[in-house]
């Protein structure tokens, strides 16, 4: 009876030996488990910013991406409408102009006027980005310009063009203002704002069609080769008061002070030879930003414009 005991015993601490190291043996699993899983490396979670409108354009034969920011207090339930700031390259710089006067709104209350932003947009990647906004922003035929391009993102000679400003003007005034007229609640208050060869698209519009927007950030623009005549045609409009607006007008440019030597002497130049003149209904203001080049200058050509655009009198 007792050698039984003492086999029933020895067979208790055995299993319970053998229940001990399961445990073991489990919780080492566990730990190599989580170790492998914590120790992959995640990939990046892909964000794609959705257009508000899909825009088909019969002027330029096309479709065109609107993103839209609206103001606080926008509602249907009230009279009150709003000016539209139009920002070209509309997928590059939707989200800063968003930001950035989300982030202002909430200085001091609220110091700015309220106004909605409009992203236009175009292009699905890097090639068709450079393709759209040459073609659409410059004024006038180049193919030295068009050939650099070309080479530079490795596309068939003649790929790239310039002279669709016109068009790509009309395109604007036509067919997507209207489209936003339409839906929401705005008035024929309108501004336009653009960088780089977005720049030269605004500063075009400023001369070809001064009535229809009021106000204008131009930014880092390209008035070199072709462009030149675009520049004189600046200078003479305002030297003489000929730029024919219904209202006030606001004007604001900027460079940045390492921005590319021919934008940064031609703007410059520009500016100060337009300095304290009579503008009949036109306040023109301007600015060189410190230590800012031509691209590291686009977040505070955004902030600022809405600053000296939208300030409240």
């Amino acid at each position: 009876m007792l050698a039984v005991i003492r086999k029933t015993k020895h067979n208790q601490i055995t299993m319970k030996h053998s229940k001990v190291l399961n445990y073991v043996i489990i919780l080492l699993i566990l730990i190599i488990s989580s170790t492998s899983l914590f120790g992959q490396k995640l990939e990046p979670k892909k964000r794609v910013l959705e257009p508000d409108h899909t825009i088909s354009s019969e002027i330029m034969d096309k479709d065109y991406k609107l993103y839209i920011s609206f103001p606080n207090g926008y509602s249907n339930e009230n009279a009150t409408s709003y000016p539209v700031l139009y920002v070209v390259d509309g997928q590059q710089c939707f989200e800063s102009f968003k930001s950035a006067y989300w982030s202002m709104n909430l200085e001091n209350g609220s110091w700015l006027e309220d106004f909605i932003i409009v992203g236009i947009g175009s292009g699905d990647n890097l090639k068709s980005w450079v393709i759209d906004r040459t073609y659409e922003f410059n004024p006038y035929p180049n193919t030295t310009v068009g050939a650099y391009w070309d080479n530079l993102l490795k596309l068939p000679d003649g790929t790239v063009k310039l002279g669709g400003a016109a068009k790509f003007l009309d395109c604007i005034k036509t067919e997507l203002v209207p489209f936003i007229e339409k839906n929401y609640k705005t008035n024929d208050d309108r501004g336009i704002y653009g960088h780089s060869y977005g720049g030269t698209f605004a500063s075009y519009a400023l001369v070809n069609s001064p009535d229809f927007f009021n106000r204008y950030g131009i930014h880092s623009p390209s008035y070199q080769n072709e462009n030149e005549e675009l520049i004189s045609q600046i200078e003479k409009q305002f030297e003489q008061n000929e730029l024919k607006t219904d209202g006030p007008t606001k004007v604001y440019l900027s460079v940045g002070d390492s921005d590319i030597p021919g934008i940064r002497t031609q703007l410059t130049k520009l500016c100060k030879n337009l300095e304290n003149k009579n503008y009949k209904n036109t306040v023109w203001t301007w600015q060189v930003f410190e230590d800012e080049t031509h691209y590291s200058v686009v977040p505070i050509s955004i902030s600022r414009t809405i600053r000296e655009l939208y300030r409240k009198k």
